[in-house]
């Protein structure tokens, strides 16, 4: 009925993280066990680990959701609003589609979109689009 297309958190290092940060009990467990092939195994999830440590010591921490999303390519699209924004001063939050996607969205300046409404993307800042109202010098002939 509903497939709710909203943006999800980048998993980009989900795997490599969830190994990595098991590595120090897969070393405890197969230490436990006395077979020369689960100790390896073990010592590497564990050198995996160390490895994804230092990396983040290193480069100063670890991929978030907070992180700003440097990509400009949503820049200047046009999109839809999905549902009415809330009416907040100085701007306004809701829904647009975009690409075919939900996202959720910030209008700066102006009255509240209204569904159906089509906006412009000036920015994104993590996982939320910053929108302005769409003018006449957007429009497409």
């Amino acid at each position: 009925m509903f497939k709710d297309k909203s943006p999800k958190v980048p998993t980009k290092y989900a795997v490599l993280t969830i190994v990595a940060a098991s590595g120090p009990l897969i070393l405890l467990f197969s230490l436990m066990i006395d077979h020369w092939l689960v100790r390896i195994v073990g010592w590497l999830a564990f050198g995996l680990f160390a490895i994804w440590i230092s990396i983040g010591i290193l480069v100063g921490g670890f991929p978030s959701q907070d992180s700003p999303v440097t990509d400009s390519s949503d820049i200047g699209q046009v999109v839809t609003a999905i549902s009415d924004f809330s009416s907040a001063s100085p701007s306004s939050t809701g829904r647009v589609s975009l690409g075919g996607e939900t996202w959720d969205a910030i209008c700066e300046g102006g009255n509240a979109p209204r569904q159906g409404d089509q906006l412009v993307v000036e920015r994104r800042e993590g996982l939320k689009l910053i929108v302005t109202q769409r003018d006449d010098s957007h429009a497409t002939g």
